[in-house]
């Protein structure tokens, strides 16, 4: 009769690592078994030191460091079989005066490429031209300036751009992630796929 006892280890979507500290199994996968024997396997060492940008865990390597500590034990993974572990600097918190200059320079850039963007589209398709054309067919005067036009879809543009990245529902942001930051989810899970398939190609 098997004796063994059931252990269920799931990989963290997100672990956090400090840089130049041990990584444990608790800090990156949630652990199922009797009290005793996960206070035992949470403590058991993955890497002595995080001194790299990241590290490939794979399931066989926690599976095999699990059996080598403790005997009796099946080991069922739940999840995906690999993950990315990325150390953290755990010194403090980024300057605010360096964060703040980052973020303004990083959204002047924005703003005038975006501005630019807009300007170049509208010259390509010669937007004005197509406003004089639209005041004139609905109202039947010729108008070099159709403010009445031009203005309402300027204000119409901007809150356009505005919705769709939900500025305006700010206390639901934790909710319903905006465009923006569902683009930039996928974006880190395509660089962690991405990483990770470098070591299987070796």
């Amino acid at each position: 009769m098997d004796n063994s006892e059931e252990v269920y280890i799931q990989f963290k979507s997100n672990p956090q690592v400090t840089f130049g500290k041990p990584i444990c199994i608790k800090d990156v996968a949630y652990i199922s078994c009797s009290n005793e024997l996960r206070f035992n396997i949470e403590n058991i060492e993955v890497l002595p030191q995080a001194t790299q940008k990241s590290y490939k865990i794979r399931a066989v390597d926690i599976t095999q460091l699990i059996r080598d500590n403790m005997e009796n034990i099946t080991v069922n993974l739940l999840g995906k079989e690999n993950i990315l572990v990325e150390p953290r600097d755990g010194t403090g918190k980024p300057h605010r005066l360096k964060t703040f200059f980052t973020v303004f320079a990083a959204s002047l850039l924005l703003f005038i490429g975006a501005g630019l963007a807009i300007m170049y589209f509208h010259e390509d398709v010669n937007m004005h031209d197509t406003h004089r054309s639209m005041y004139e067919l609905l109202t039947g005067i010729k108008n070099d300036r159709p403010l009445i036009i031009s203005i309402p879809y300027s204000i119409g543009l901007g809150l356009g751009i505005a919705v769709f990245f939900d500025v305006f529902s700010l206390d639901r942001k934790d909710d319903k992630p905006g465009p923006l930051e569902i683009e930039i989810y996928k974006y880190n899970k395509d660089i962690e796929e991405y990483k990770l398939s470098l070591d299987d190609d070796k």
